[in-house]
């Protein structure tokens, strides 16, 4: 139920999102809240009932009241706190004025983890940790934190990726990775709610979801980081892929480490509700597979690593039938 509400908000700010520039997706939260109770108050009965109204004040509430605590710290903290400041610590950040919060916990001794250790950390059970914010690390209370640095590790091992943000800074997040990494980036469509796949930057391609009628939004945030090993790190966060939500406010990650399946067990028919069933089933709904396709057209050699590592752990061949998600035995493809 909470879903369906947050899905009916989302489409709200639809509108306004379709001003803001392709790349940069961002609008205030408050302001959407704000609007989503005057438009449902519009509505009447027939629409909103007593409890959708009761939910929908209560979050209004606790929006603001979180909203206000974020920027009282903020302006105690001296960084930005209107759109326009988060912008621009977003451009400050992007061309080299502001230090990131990776280079300012390896150059403080802060953080337990260095980049020559990056690649012997993993999180075999699951991990679950506040993101880093500039100024405050370490932290009062000694949690580990992790920056998006960590979240990645090592770029160098890195083969193939798929991201997903609904806002985004384009150039910052290529920054982070080799220029040879294949990345699909999962994005929000532009104003027509239409499916889309085009390049952005070399080896980088840029899928978006049809969004019937236009209304709604792809505000997932995930990462699925394929290793030269073989691993899979999967990555669900609250924070999009900018600056300002991975080093100014504080938000959360879980990550978990997936070693790589034997070719036996790659070939088992995987139950419906297996992770690599589910996780197809997301792929697929945010057009993942159109941009695989034109991957594979656009490169003809023979190491293809998104497909080899995509096959190592059983996200090739899924599909959805009848109603039903079902698994097919998946083929090894040269």
């Amino acid at each position: 139920m909470v879903m369906d509400h947050d899905n009916d908000i989302a489409s709200l700010r639809t509108s306004t999102l379709n001003e803001l520039n392709e790349s940069l997706f961002e609008e205030p939260m408050r302001q959407a809240i704000e609007t989503s109770q005057v438009d449902f108050a519009q509505a009447g009965p027939v629409f909103t009932s007593p409890s959708t109204s009761t939910f929908l004040s209560e979050r209004a509430q606790l929006e603001k009241e979180r909203r206000e605590r974020q920027e009282r710290h903020r302006k105690a903290q001296g960084f930005p706190v209107s759109d326009d400041e988060r912008k621009e610590y977003d451009e400050e950040v992007e061309a080299g004025e502001l230090p990131s919060i990776s280079d300012s916990r390896i150059d403080s001794g802060t953080t337990t983890t260095t980049s020559s250790s990056q690649k012997d950390t993993f999180f075999w059970n699951g991990e679950r940790r506040p993101t880093a914010t500039s100024g405050v690390e370490p932290r009062k209370d000694e949690r580990p934190t992790f920056n998006l640095s960590e979240v990645l590790g090592d770029k160098d091992d890195i083969a193939f990726a798929i991201l997903s943000t609904f806002a985004l800074n384009p150039s910052w997040i290529y920054g982070l990775f080799n220029p040879s990494v294949p990345v699909i980036m999962v994005t929000q469509p532009d104003s027509t709610g239409s499916a889309s796949v085009k390049n952005v930057f070399p080896n980088w391609i840029k899928t978006t979801p049809s969004i019937q009628g236009g209304y709604g939004s792809m505000h997932m945030k995930f990462m699925l980081i394929f290793y030269k090993t073989g691993r899979l790190r999967v990555v669900v966060s609250t924070a999009n892929l900018t600056p300002y939500d991975w080093e100014v406010i504080e938000n959360a990650v879980w990550l978990q480490d997936i070693p790589p399946r034997s070719n036996d067990d790659v070939l088992k028919q995987p139950d419906e509700e297996s992770f690599e069933c589910l996780m197809r089933r997301v792929l697929d709904n945010v057009n993942v597979e159109s941009a695989l396709s034109v991957m594979r057209e656009q490169d003809k050699s023979p190491d293809r690593k998104y497909r080899r590592h995509m096959y190592k752990m059983g996200l090739v061949k899924c599909r959805s039938e009848a109603g039903s998600l079902y698994c097919r035995e998946a083929r090894r493809v040269a």
